[in-house]
């Protein structure tokens, strides 16, 4: 599993939040420390290592949450660097299904339907799964508009399924599966 995923918690007022890790903060402020301690013991500034020592400290201070609160009929979602951030809104009673969509050549959903199914080793699997909010149409409410929340290896679909069926149970919302 990569140090960049989103983890589900259950806040006090019951609102679900999706957020990245301590893992992803600790890992790029290891980094940034690293570079800044090569930096004091070589005491000269060049190369790119002051550079990578930046990057890895933006890296470090970006943010992204999910909130999906019933009490406010919101989710919300906000993406960027500390309080620089893009922040989008939706009505929650708009959220029709939550959506595993994937394109793989493996079977969408990691539980096998049989026994003795062949497994594909995950060390040669290839493409992508997607966690997606399916929400109602602003003029038609037949009609879903996909919001993507989040693009994994398909190495790592049964978290993203784990992480989708969590969310279903909790938002008391149905998980739909979708190959290609």
């Amino acid at each position: 599993m990569g140090v960049y995923s989103l983890h589900l918690h259950t806040l006090r007022n019951g609102a679900l939040q999706l957020r990245l890790g301590w893992g992803w903060r600790l890992f790029f402020l290891s980094v940034t420390s690293a570079a800044v301690l090569v930096l004091v013991q070589e005491q000269r500034i060049g190369g790119m290592l002051p550079v990578i020592g930046l990057i890895a400290l933006f890296a470090a201070m970006y943010r992204e949450t999910w909130l999906f609160d019933p009490t406010k009929d919101l989710v919300e979602s906000r993406v960027g660097l500390c309080l620089v951030s893009r922040v989008r809104r939706y009505q929650l009673s708009r959220l029709r299904s939550i959506r595993v969509r994937t394109r793989s050549q493996v079977d969408p959903d990691p539980e096998p339907k049989r026994r003795g199914t062949p497994r594909i080793p995950l060390a040669i699997q290839r493409g992508y799964v997607q966690l997606i909010l399916e929400l109602e149409g602003d003029g038609d409410p037949d009609e879903l508009t996909p919001v993507l929340v989040q693009t994994e290896s398909v190495r790592n679909r049964e978290r993203t399924f784990v992480l989708a069926r969590a969310m279903g149970r909790a938002l008391d919302i149905p998980v739909r599966t979708r190959f290609g």
